[in-house]
């Protein structure tokens, strides 16, 4: 059916001539609910596919990928990054599902770089631009006469609100750690005083490499403009966790980040404090205020897990995270 509908559609979609193959390879992202499919389309028997499908598995998630479309039909007329870009082509409704297609990146990921080769030259350079692509990211802010609403003016969750607060209390989080969270987002907003792109799923399995330059960044579905980031420390919160598999490979996200950022005795803590700082320096942070980026990426990691995804309850991994990351300091941001 899917490929009766691309051959029928073919010329409405990318305005050229129907290929003389076309051939699909389904993918599944994500088996939750909330996730979406993906399906790779390869165009006159190419070994690299030239188009991906995006679509959502449960219509009740289709705002996620309407975010991620309007996301990338901005981004890709940014001239410092649309390059990095994945260019949407078109989207459209069916069976009350919403997709998008877009066009696919050539190369790996860096996180199965990583995974198989540890941290190398090569490796070194990938995340250096990584970084340096990010921060192009974080600050290509649309100008504010496109910013309409959802989905591209995002929603920071203000923690003295009490409906928020109310989730974090509810979850699990004491009034004094509550309080710790308010003044932690006080802090970055007093310091940032400006308006970030975040990414919002910014790690090495969305960064896709070729040689020794960045290809292009995926997965844009949590994207939109925030008053501050916390990109990089996701980023580096999974640098650790990557890292991290290579030596045990049942470790936890949580654990990797507690040994890897927070312990002295932590494997790669100096490389990761090096990457974290090229970040931290060209947007002129303090280190404390990294130290409340920390908290505050882990906060949105537990409310978009329970509001944006529809979880009945937060992660009880990432809420011990979390009580932790407020009750010790990180190394990296000593």
């Amino acid at each position: 059916m899917l490929l009766t509908f691309l051959y029928d559609n073919w010329g409405k979609f990318f305005g050229q001539e129907i290929p003389r193959d076309i051939s699909l390879l389904p993918l599944s992202s994500c088996k939750e609910e909330y996730g979406n499919n993906l399906v790779l389309i390869f165009v006159n028997k190419e070994e690299e596919p030239s188009f991906v499908l995006k679509i959502s598995k449960n219509c009740n998630f289709n705002l996620k990928l309407e975010q991620e479309f309007a996301s990338l039909s901005f981004l890709s007329n940014t001239n410092n990054i649309g390059g990095l870009i994945p260019i949407p082509f078109f989207s459209d409704v069916v069976n009350g599902k919403f997709f998008f297609i877009q066009k696919a990146i050539a190369g790996k990921s860096l996180w199965k770089i990583i995974k198989n080769t540890g941290f190398t030259s090569r490796t070194d350079t990938l995340i250096k631009k990584s970084i340096e692509a990010l921060i192009h990211i974080n600050l290509s802010v649309p100008d504010s006469n496109n910013l309409k609403g959802p989905p591209l003016l995002g929603k920071d969750y203000i923690l003295k609100d009490n409906e928020v607060a109310q989730i974090l209390i509810n979850a699990g989080i004491n009034n004094q750690d509550l309080s710790k969270l308010i003044s932690s987002q006080e802090m970055v907003l007093q310091e940032s005083n400006r308006k970030y792109f975040q990414h919002g799923d910014y790690w090495p399995t969305n960064i896709f490499c070729r040689k020794n330059n960045v290809a292009g960044v995926i997965d844009w579905e949590f994207a939109s403009v925030k008053d501050y980031s916390t990109d990089i420390i996701w980023f580096v919160s999974n640098l650790a966790y990557c890292i991290s598999q290579r030596h045990r490979a049942n470790i936890t996200l949580s654990e990797a980040i507690v040994s890897g950022l927070y312990c002295n005795d932590g494997p790669n803590h100096i490389f990761l404090k090096k990457y974290l700082d090229i970040y931290r320096v060209n947007f002129e942070y303090s280190k404390n205020t990294f130290e409340c980026l920390f908290h505050l990426c882990f906060v949105e990691i537990l409310l978009r897990n329970f509001l944006f995804n529809g979880s009945s309850e937060v992660s009880h991994d990432f809420l011990n995270l979390l009580r932790y990351a407020l009750n010790n300091k990180s190394i990296i941001c000593i």
